[in-house]
């Protein structure tokens, strides 16, 4: 026999309705029950057939189901599922015979709140059983409406929450940590956390988590903190973590609220180099300043004694290394100009431009450096005008495209990649050159540093292009690919739209 009660606003046990149903076809059970039900606050119903008792339960409301499990038109633990199927709100408890306790066990593995043997019912015991069995499907409603008003929450939550057991396995993995992770939540769940931390980090997780377990505390625990994360590909980025210890089912679990800071140390890396850039370039605009005065004494005297020495007809040799000075002099030279167009800070002149037609004035501007070269381009039709100045945009993308023919060594294809992005423009230019070296990666922007051969370049083109791309309000960095050699991606914020 099983009981089975209502839902929440049924199992109040101040409520009007207090009717427990029984379904039991032996009549001198029957009679029993309701005999050990006098006294208490419950009435009852009884339904001899397992369909009359669905039935009464479809049009009626009850806070228990005492259930026989021997029916003329249901036998055994069916019988059970049945009712749950049709009343899951509501708790079962099963009647057996004394030697049926190990279906009773059964039963309640299988849904049912508890058992009683028949031959040792009481009141007492009846009475008891009846209340215990209300009282925890009424905490379990209050737990399942819990947990879903933390699932609608966190599913709504931007950030990333990921909840983990006492052995470290992930119990609980919203929508965001599919994105932050780029993991599936079928793919997480019933996996070590381990499968987001890269390897190098996991002796200490490991180290961490027998602390946490044995006392739910931690150095980490109740703190914010900035840590390295594993996507599902297996790349690397930074996340700020906040930890918190949860007591579940008297074990502890920690629960980890975690976001994405990688924009945000890309802003603060910029900051630092807009901070570097400005204080060098108050320096190279007082070397420049300097060396052009002497440079062009030099070079002045060097032409007057070149002059001389052609046409009294002198040794070749001597002219020969005058020349080879001259040269040198005016590669300084170039070096000063090239300062102080990165120190100059004068107000540029702005007007609405097409992207689209400035790179391909650069493009054409290029000549013969592009005959080794293949150009595949793909643009976005119709896409929104910017505000920039056109010789600083020829200038930036001019930059761009010559390095990227330089990294190929004057051979081999150069896309461009123009996108209308939501409210902005962005701009990917990629080489087939051999990439970029991690260890190089952070210092590409800072003024004088080239992976160029030395003579071959002044280190200050992306330190430039950086800052004409700051002063159109974009933005410019280099990005991992899965292809070869290098990308590097402009943005420009978007003004109006092509009428």
């Amino acid at each position: 026999m099983v009981f089975h009660c209502q839902t929440l606003s049924t199992i109040d046990m101040k409520a009007t309705t207090q009717t427990i149903l029984l379904i039991e076809d032996n009549p001198a059970d029957a009679r029993l029950i309701r005999e050990r039900l006098k006294g208490t606050s419950y009435d009852h119903h009884v339904a001899s057939r397992l369909s009359e008792g669905l039935d009464y339960l479809t049009h009626h409301s009850v806070i228990a189901i005492l259930l026989d499990l021997s029916l003329p038109d249901s036998q055994g633990l069916d019988t059970v599922s049945q009712v749950l199927t049709h009343s899951p709100e509501i708790p079962v408890v099963v009647l057996t015979g004394l030697d049926n306790e190990t279906l009773g066990d059964s039963a309640v593995a299988q849904g049912a709140q508890d058992y009683i043997v028949k031959g040792e019912l009481t009141a007492q015991l009846l009475k008891r059983t009846l209340r215990y069995a209300i009282e925890r499907k009424r905490t379990e409603a209050v737990l399942r409406e819990s947990e879903e008003r933390f699932r609608n929450i966190s599913a709504s939550a931007n950030d990333a929450i990921i909840l983990v057991d006492s052995s470290g396995v992930i119990v609980f993995w919203n929508q965001a940590a599919c994105k932050l992770f780029e993991f599936a939540e079928a793919d997480a769940l019933g996996h070590p956390l381990s499968i987001i931390i890269p390897t190098r980090y996991q002796a200490a997780h490991d180290a961490g988590l027998q602390r946490f377990v044995a006392s739910g505390s931690g150095p980490m625990i109740g703190h914010t903190m900035e840590m390295i994360g594993k996507k599902g590909d297996g790349r690397e980025f930074p996340i700020e973590v906040s930890l918190s210890a949860v007591r579940h089912r008297d074990q502890w679990q920690a629960m980890a609220i975690a976001r994405d800071l990688t924009e945000r140390k890309y802003s603060e890396s910029l900051l630092l180099l807009s901070e570097k850039m400005s204080s060098i370039s108050q320096m190279a605009a007082g070397i420049a300043h300097e060396v052009n005065h002497p440079l062009t004494t030099a070079s002045l005297n060097i032409e007057t004694l070149k002059l001389h020495l052609e046409n009294s007809m002198e040794d070749q040799e001597v002219i020969n290394r005058i020349e080879n000075v001259e040269r040198n002099l005016e590669r300084a030279a170039t070096l000063a100009r090239e300062l102080l167009v990165f120190a100059r800070s004068d107000k540029t002149e702005f007007s609405s431009l097409d992207i689209n037609e400035e790179i391909e004035v650069a493009l054409t501007l290029l000549g013969p450096r592009l005959d080794n070269i293949t150009v595949k381009q793909q643009t976005t039709d119709d896409m929104p005008m910017v505000m920039g100045n056109s010789v600083k945009a020829g200038q930036l993308f001019g930059n761009l495209f010559n390095n990227a023919i330089d990294a190929m060594s004057g051979r081999g294809t150069l896309f461009i990649n123009s996108s209308y992005q939501g409210d902005r423009i962005v701009v990917d230019i990629r080489d087939t050159g051999p990439g970029i070296p991690a260890d190089h990666q952070d210092k590409l922007f800072d003024p004088f540093f080239s992976t160029k051969s030395p003579g071959s370049g002044t280190g200050l083109g992306l330190s430039i292009c950086y800052d004409i791309i700051k002063r159109h309000r974009g933005g410019i960095r280099f990005i991992d690919t899965e292809q070869e050699g290098a990308t590097v991606r402009i943005w420009f914020p978007v003004v109006w739209k092509k009428a």
